[in-house]
């Protein structure tokens, strides 16, 4: 009988966890391809280029992809 009724709670308590985990999920939006970054950040006017740089390297590797940063 013990065990029967842990076995119960476990089975409970599982699919609890699972109904809760399912919830979490969002599923991302469709859109047409285009995606915007806001990078925010600290690194001052003495590295602007050389984050410039790396931001058109990037639009190069990705088109569809826009970076904005401040």
């Amino acid at each position: 009988m013990k065990k029967a009724l842990v076995s119960l709670l476990l089975l409970i308590a599982m699919v609890l966890n699972i109904v809760a985990l399912t919830g979490c999920w969002i599923l991302p939006e469709k859109n047409d391809g285009e995606v915007t970054i806001t990078f925010s950040h600290t690194m001052g006017e003495n590295l602007r280029t050389v984050l410039d740089a790396y931001i058109e390297e990037f639009n190069k590797l990705y088109p569809n992809i826009t970076v904005e940063h401040s």
